[in-house]
């Protein structure tokens, strides 16, 4: 399921905005609940899939805000998930159109190689102590869950797309 048929179409900024409520607030239940090794950030998942839908916008300033709630509700140093969504992004950005071309199945084995780097800059900046049993949780689980919600999450939000317009 590609986005060719809204190239030039952007979205309402109240689904965009109420896109990124949900996932800080579905982020705040995954960390508070301890699945936060096992599933990604649906905010940066959020921000790259709209990233990837609008052409005309490149969403660093939402990359970068969303860091921002992020790491307050981490309570981890601030800036750190900031740098991360907005480099991330960033990445994305560089080949967005290949990235929109493919089926979302596709898409989400493109985006286990940004997870596996957004893992890597959070244990390089924060430092996480692992232990042996949580060690191949960090490293495994978290860019893997990616495959499972990137298509539910990119229907869902094309569904709400649908019903806006």
């Amino acid at each position: 399921m590609t986005h060719t048929s809204a190239i030039n179409t952007p979205p309402p900024s109240s689904l965009v905005l109420g896109s990124y409520l949900f996932a800080i607030i579905l982020d705040a239940m995954l960390i508070s609940s301890h699945w936060l090794y096992w599933l990604p950030s649906i905010s940066l998942l959020t921000v790259l899939y709209w990233s990837n839908f609008n052409l005309n916008a490149t969403f660093i300033p939402s990359a970068f805000l969303l860091g921002l709630m992020y790491d307050t509700l981490t309570q981890s140093t601030l800036g750190v998930h900031a740098l991360l969504f907005s480099t991330l992004l960033f990445i994305l950005l560089r080949f967005r159109l290949q990235f929109r071309s493919v089926s979302l199945f596709q898409q989400a084995l493109a985006l286990i190689p940004l997870f596996y780097l957004y893992q890597g800059g959070l244990w390089l900046f924060l430092q996480p102590s692992l232990t042996t049993s949580s060690e191949w949780l960090y490293w495994l689980t978290s860019p893997l869950t990616t495959l499972l919600i990137w298509p539910i999450l990119a229907f869902l939000y094309q569904l709400l797309l649908q019903r806006a317009n």
